[in-house]
């Protein structure tokens, strides 16, 4: 352990951000590859995936983005307590209505986080940062729930997330969000 971190400290800066971020991408193509087939042990990857997430993005002052990220790591430990005390798990789906009312919601709570970012701090784009947190909050929310729709949120979502990773330099990052646009197509297939 200390002389795997003697190493790791001992690399310029810019090769430690890209291996963390390499490690988390990593971590998190294995989530999302476990959790379209239904297995448990998609948890700890998204545990593990999150909490370097967590440090990556405070690095490059993506607020926003470091919230949801703390987000996900309560939503993976939650996810793992929830299907760790389920033997059967059953895909629903969601209405028209109920989608409807969660995209313009989700909208309104976009554009309040976004002029409260603008406003109040140093965050880099902050509505883009803003849409990509607060439709990821509702789209985990709807996967842990295994209700069907979250995949097509998590298509939109991804493309947005490209632009917004490359625009602050993390292009490993931005490619493992387009990784993600074709999982979410497959998650998509596997739970219709």
């Amino acid at each position: 352990g200390e002389k795997c971190m003697n190493i790791f400290n001992r690399l310029p800066a810019i090769n430690r951000l890209l291996l963390l971020e390499s490690a988390a991408v990593i971590f998190s193509i294995g989530y999302t590859l476990l959790i379209t087939y239904e297995s448990i042990l998609c948890w700890p990857a998204a545990i593990i995936a999150s909490i370097i997430f967590i440090y990556l993005v405070f690095k490059k002052r993506l607020l926003a983005e470091t919230v949801l990220h703390v987000f996900y790591l309560f939503a993976a430990v939650y996810g793992w307590l929830t299907w760790g005390l389920s033997d059967e798990f059953q895909v629903s789906s969601l209405g028209v209505k109920q989608n409807v009312v969660m995209v313009v919601g989700g909208v309104l709570v976009t554009l309040l986080a976004g002029m409260l970012l603008k406003r109040f701090t140093k965050a880099q784009l902050p509505i883009i940062d803003s849409f990509t947190t607060v439709f990821s909050f509702i789209a985990t929310f709807m996967m842990a729930h295994m209700i069907l729709e979250n995949w097509l949120y998590w298509m939109f979502i991804n493309c947005v997330s490209v632009y917004l990773y490359a625009t602050r330099g993390l292009y490993i990052a931005a490619g493992l969000y387009v990784a993600y646009f074709f999982l979410s197509i497959n998650g998509f297939m596997q739970w219709l």
